[in-house]
């Protein structure tokens, strides 16, 4: 922004972040912004978050020796923050649209399996077997594989949580859990595309005709 500094040092950070950051001094910043003698927050880290009486205790320290300052807490800062929210839409909108995707993906996988079993089908149905428990096998298969997904998926999910955890810059703004409603929804939800994936191949498939199926053997 067309500051001149003298570089009196470089470190090396501990994450991407951290590792682009310029670190000045806070008065030539203020200077630079037009804003001597203000800042707009202060971060306070607690040695031990997990104390509950932490909280309450720093508050009201900051609150007597500060009375001007106006003291909210990472979660309440965040409820009010439009870029929260905007993340929140985006995280709305990015999990239905893994769903459909994830739908249509393992829809295609079970149809290419339906159709490469044209023959096989059509020799069950020759030898009696009902058209539901034909359904049955697809749909145990569809959902194995949901279920995989869905517990690869939460995985991945629990090491995304630890990365941002252990990150320095990224823990100053996000921290995160993983309950075990979450767990359930996703696993629910892995289990949904299973179902709707693995009933709509092999009915398309029971539509054709039992002596088309048999030609494919």
């Amino acid at each position: 922004d067309g500051l001149d500094v003298t570089v009196t040092g470089i470190f090396a950070g501990t994450d991407a972040l951290m590792g682009s950051r310029i670190i000045l001094p806070i008065g030539a910043l203020q200077e630079h912004m037009f804003r001597q003698g203000s800042a707009t927050f202060v971060h306070v880290m607690f040695t031990d978050p997990s104390d509950p009486a932490t909280l309450p205790r720093v508050a009201a320290l900051l609150e007597g020796g500060y009375p001007n300052l106006a003291i909210r807490t990472t979660a309440e800062f965040a409820q009010d923050s439009r870029m929260v929210a905007l993340l929140k839409t985006l995280s709305d909108v990015a999990i239905w649209m893994v769903a459909i995707v994830g739908a249509a993906g393992t829809a295609n996988i079970m149809l290419m399996a339906a159709n490469e079993r044209r023959g096989e089908i059509g020799l069950l149905l020759a030898l009696g077997w009902a058209p539901t428990r034909i359904i049955a096998l697809f749909l145990i298969e569809a959902l194995v594989l949901a279920v995989f997904a869905g517990v690869l998926g939460v995985l991945l999910g629990l090491a995304m949580v630890a990365a941002v955890k252990s990150s320095v810059t990224l823990a100053l703004f996000l921290s995160g859990s993983v309950s075990f409603g979450a767990v359930a929804k996703a696993l629910a939800l892995a289990i949904g595309i299973g179902t709707v994936a693995g009933i709509a191949p092999a009915v398309r498939v029971l539509r054709i005709a039992p002596d088309e199926t048999l030609r494919a053997i």
